[in-house]
């Protein structure tokens, strides 16, 4: 499956006498493309000793079952650095999350609805800068201010250019994310009435 599929995570439940969970959770750990993934794994009540296997084949968590499943959405949220629900603003140091958006902002990621959205700099600095405040009106020399380096001349047309290309972008990973124009003002990103 971690062949044909992008994880994200890997939750093994594994079996009270299974040897075969140390020998996915290591050649998951081997492959790179899938070496970097958290490996979680839920462990059997009295076969705690299959944890020393596990931690020798590089698993990253486990779990005693039963577990509640907030404990184990909270573990894979650590581990995968992901906004907490319902969350709006920065949260877990990185992520900026509106509605569906998301955008991780050392890896200069952005996911609309679990879809990565790709964005050059410009539309990235100017979708993080309309994400901090949704709904709040930027006028576009805020946005110029806050996306542009300072030695660079830009004009209102260029900032129209860069929205547009931000609002294709939208359009097809994220629906429910729009950018309102605000005549003779400026742009506000809103989320779109459900």
């Amino acid at each position: 499956m971690a062949d044909e599929k992008e994880l994200h995570a890997v939750v093994l439940d594994c079996g009270p006498a299974s040897a075969i969970d140390f020998t996915i959770c290591a050649r998951l750990k081997k492959e790179p493309r899938t070496g970097g993934l958290p490996v979680i794994a839920l462990i059997a009540p009295g076969a705690e000793n299959q944890h020393l296997e596990l931690l020798k084949a590089g698993i990253d968590e486990s779990f005693v079952r039963p577990i509640a499943p907030a404990k184990l959405l909270d573990c894979l949220r650590t581990k995968l650095a992901l906004p907490k629900s319902g969350s709006n603003g920065i949260e877990n140091g990185s992520w900026i999350c509106c509605g569906s958006l998301e955008m991780k902002l050392d890896a200069h990621r952005v996911r609309g609805n679990g879809r990565d959205i790709h964005l050059g700099p410009i539309e990235f600095n100017v979708l993080r800068h309309l994400l901090e405040a949704p709904s709040k009106v930027f006028s576009r020399d805020e946005l110029i201010n806050a996306a542009w380096p300072d030695n660079i001349h830009v004009g209102a047309r260029t900032v129209h250019v860069h929205i547009s290309r931000i609002r294709k972008a939208l359009k097809t990973a994220s629906p429910g994310s729009v950018i309102r124009t605000v005549r003779s003002i400026g742009y506000s990103l809103e989320m779109a009435d459900d």
